[in-house]
């Protein structure tokens, strides 16, 4: 749904919008009682008119302080928000993300023929968007393989669409994929490392032969041998306390468009994402110290010739 939020009001609008316009959202509608039977204990009592708030996207949709719902015509009241779900699937999108709780079935199907009606109004059938809905069940891996049978032979006979997904299928397929990625990152990490190495062992073997004649006049200028060894260890640190200094600030600017792409692949953890980032950070600034500091060897055997 396209949507504008202002300070305490949330009014649907009715025209589609693109997914990275900054008022598109992705809404999530559910009812109190399935909240309650995934083990949220804390969900309050809702009358009809009233609905919970969640914000599933990290506090992006900026929801804290809405409490009016305007959807499609129908008015409800923000009786709360809910800050944190248990037992729920993340949602992987890079859009604003909204979960409307209502208080039972009969007002949550009220919603959603208002949604589609507004939508199928709005919009040509081609473009049309019809609300779907997302069933969770335990089935036993035994059973799958009837289940599924019986399923696709009701879906042809009532000539229905829908998408049925076992777990386990769809995490050995996205281990697959991602796995694949992994491969590929692995590779070109490597190649890249290799390259830095090769760059920096040639750039200390030309700037020490550089640099040579430039130390043993500081020498016969007077300069102690000490004095031109602090010099030394100066320069070699800041040669590469600067290219990685600019590595963390190109990394710290392109952060929020790497983790909106590895949302894209389920992740919507921005704790995780941060942590891992960190640490990848951590793990390359080693590897390059200990590069560095083999092929800085070369460069002081030449200058101290």
């Amino acid at each position: 749904s396209r949507a504008t939020s202002s300070a305490d009001q949330f009014v649907t609008q009715e025209e589609l919008g693109s997914m990275l316009d900054e008022n598109h959202y992705l809404m999530t509608m559910t009812t109190a009682e399935s909240l309650v039977s995934l083990g949220n204990k804390d969900v309050q009592h809702l009358s009809e008119n009233q609905v919970l708030l969640v914000d599933l996207s990290d506090g992006k949709a900026s929801s804290a302080g809405i409490k009016t719902v305007n959807w499609h015509g129908q008015t409800y009241q923000v009786a709360g928000h809910l800050t944190e779900l248990k037992n729920f699937p993340a949602e992987m999108t890079m859009s604003n993300s909204l979960m409307l709780v209502f208080a039972n079935e009969a007002t949550l199907n009220q919603a959603l023929s208002a949604y589609n009606q507004s939508n199928y109004a709005e919009n040509t059938p081609g473009m049309n968007e019809s609300a779907m809905t997302l069933t969770l069940f335990d089935l036993p891996e035994a059973d799958q393989a009837r289940f599924e049978t019986a399923f696709n032979e009701n879906q042809e006979a009532q000539r229905a669409y829908n998408v049925l997904t076992f777990r386990s299928q769809a995490l050995q397929n996205q281990k697959a994929q991602i796995g694949g990625f992994v491969f590929i990152g692995f590779v070109l990490g490597i190649s890249f490392i290799l390259g830095a190495a090769l760059i920096i062992y040639y750039k200390q073997l030309s700037e020490g032969t550089q640099d040579k004649r430039s130390f043993k006049i500081l020498q016969e200028a007077g300069f102690s041998k000490e004095q031109v060894q602090k010099t030394i260890r100066s320069q070699v640190r800041m040669i590469f306390f600067l290219p990685l200094l600019v590595t963390v600030l190109h990394f710290a600017g392109a952060y929020r468009m790497i983790s909106q792409m590895i949302m894209l692949f389920g992740v919507t953890d921005g704790r995780l994402t941060l942590i891992i980032s960190l640490i990848t950070l951590a793990v390359l600034s080693g590897i390059y110290y200990l590069i560095y500091k083999a092929t800085s060897r070369v460069y002081y055997k030449i200058v101290k010739r």
